[in-house]
């Protein structure tokens, strides 16, 4: 099995991006990493059109590898994008408890993300 330091889910603030926050936070990781005698640092999952996040986690050392998905009932895949990013997922994260919504992150990221 590899041994894996997974970081997803970053973001950063539009005004700051001058500052280059993500540069940092990634070469911490990857020190982390190290210290940790792990073998690869996961930047996680991006969209194919999101060039630029794609671009920035190349500058990395990321590879990028093509992920298949299925779909039931079948769909092309630009319906599913988005009804994914639809306001129903908003609406529906937004109702729930944050403790709801971090406990089943816990219990299932490791797994879907």
């Amino acid at each position: 099995e590899k041994k894996v330091l997974y970081a997803k889910y970053n973001g950063s603030l539009k005004e700051f991006l001058n500052r280059r926050p993500n540069h940092l936070i990634y070469w911490e990781a990857l020190k982390l990493a190290r210290e940790m005698s792990l073998e690869y640092l996961d930047l996680g999952r991006t969209g194919i059109d999101e060039i630029n996040l794609r671009r920035f986690k190349k500058t990395m050392g990321a590879e990028e590898e093509l992920l298949s998905y299925y779909i039931f009932p079948p769909a092309k895949a630009s319906e599913v994008y988005g009804k994914f990013k639809s306001s129903f997922t908003n609406r529906v994260l937004k109702a729930t408890p944050l403790f709801v919504n971090r406990s089943v992150g816990e219990l299932f990221y490791k797994h879907f993300a």
